[in-house]
């Protein structure tokens, strides 16, 4: 038999979820790295959420919430390059032999003798992803209580004011209490990650531009010559060291998206964070009358209460429409 219904809007939903995705809270922070043979890339990533004024769409077949509009905005994206360049030397040729069995050699040069050759930093930055999920809305239930339940109450409460007295609000994280918890668990996601490919493909080459300037730059024409004679031209032999194909912006995307995994990581900042953070959190059991005033003489030095009046939650169940989520609850007893 249900005992108490609470219905909740769509907009009631949005404006919750919109709160627990603050940007003052929900950072993507990592350095994923990835080396293969000469050439390893790393990244130093730190961002926050964006969202529209209606960032939750309801689905009432299957009961799914979609969260769309959703942007990651990069505070800090920089991409490191390193690329060891097998070493290319000319000269040292024998140009005659010597009196004794030797020879005079040509002067010798040899290029691309450090380790890494190459390290250079593309700054994505101003890039925004844009992610849309796919959601489940599920009832659970959490046991935090440390000791009897009239106790953690107490706790609870004292925690709250504790949290009033600093400026800050609820709830207490995480509760001392008993709570029935309604979560969004992610089904599916859609990241992408580059809503701009061909300004991205452009950063590349001018990457490769200055890649070559940071190698040979302040050689003289004439080795310049020599090398672009060994290697070919130096642009392509970069792309070919760095297997860059005809698309850049693909090939960039190829190492954000699959071997730095930063889809991956949005993902399961967001997939942990739901967890974390439920949609509704209804203390159990659920007080019915909340504190009373303070009791007595506060001169005296305390200010006794009486404990709210409560009533266990035996089961809650959830239906979910287009319009508004119910949520009814049946009040059970403790055995």
């Amino acid at each position: 038999m249900t005992h108490l219904t609470l219905a909740v809007s769509e907009a009631g939903v949005n404006d919750v979820v919109a709160a627990l995705l603050d940007p003052s809270v929900t950072r993507i922070r990592a350095q994923p790295s990835t080396a293969g043979g000469a050439f390893s890339v790393s990244a130093d990533i730190d961002g926050h959420l964006e969202h529209g004024d209606r960032l939750v769409d309801f689905r009432d077949t299957p009961d799914q919430v979609k969260l769309d509009e959703l942007d990651v905005v990069w505070d800090t994206f920089d991409l490191d390059f390193e690329l060891d360049i097998p070493e290319v030397c000319i000269g040292g040729f024998c140009i005659t032999p010597g009196w004794f069995g030797d020879c005079v050699r040509a002067p010798r040069k040899c290029f691309f003798e450090a380790d890494p050759d190459l390290s250079l930093t593309l700054d994505l930055g101003w890039v925004r992803s844009e992610i849309s999920v796919l959601a489940d809305l599920l009832v659970g239930y959490s046991t935090n209580r440390t000791t009897d339940y009239l106790q953690a109450q107490v706790d609870e409460h004292d925690a709250l004011e504790a949290l009033e007295a600093a400026g800050e609000s609820g709830p207490v994280d995480p509760p001392l209490v008993n709570s029935w918890d309604v979560s969004l668990l992610p089904d599916t996601f859609d990241v992408d990650v580059f809503d701009v490919a061909d300004i991205v493909g452009d950063l590349v080459e001018d990457l490769l531009d200055r890649a070559v300037d940071a190698l040979v730059g302040f050689l003289p024409d004439w080795a310049i010559d020599v090398l672009e004679g060994i290697a070919g031209s130096l642009v392509g032999f970069i792309r070919d060291a760095l297997d860059i194909g005809d698309d850049a912006a693909e090939w960039l995307s190829d190492i954000i998206g699959v071997s730095l995994d930063v889809p991956g990581i949005i993902i399961e900042m967001l997939d942990e964070y739901f967890i974390d953070y439920p949609v509704f959190r209804i203390e159990d059991p659920f007080p019915v009358l909340d504190w009373s005033p303070p009791l007595g003489d506060p001169t005296m030095g305390n200010e006794p209460r009486l404990i709210p009046v409560t009533v266990p939650i035996e089961a809650l169940d959830l239906d979910l429409t287009e319009t508004e989520v119910v949520l009814t609850a049946t009040v059970g007893v403790y055995q």
